[in-house]
């Protein structure tokens, strides 16, 4: 998908790819690889969302920050009963 240069979809699109492969290193037994691409995508993420203009390509920044603090959590042992990762929600 092409994107325009600093767009808000642009760093989505990076902030999701990067929050999906910090998962997959975790799953791995990567913890500490997970942890770093979990910081990159928030910085990604966190630039899509700075302005809270709304959802960008229909994904809402609250959903994307719950995901990311599910994720972390998970990293961090606090483990909760539900395991389970929130969905990415499009509206």
């Amino acid at each position: 998908m092409h994107c325009p240069p600093n767009s808000r979809e642009k760093y989505l699109l990076q902030g999701l790819i990067q929050m999906t492969n910090a998962a997959l290193k975790a799953s791995t037994g990567m913890p500490g690889a997970a942890e770093r691409l979990i910081a990159l995508s928030e910085g990604l993420l966190e630039e899509a969302f700075r302005r809270d203009e709304g959802p960008v390509m229909g994904v809402a920044g609250r959903n994307v920050r719950n995901i990311l603090r599910s994720l972390k959590e998970g990293f961090g042992g606090e483990k909760s009963e539900d395991k389970s990762i929130p969905v990415l929600e499009i509206e």
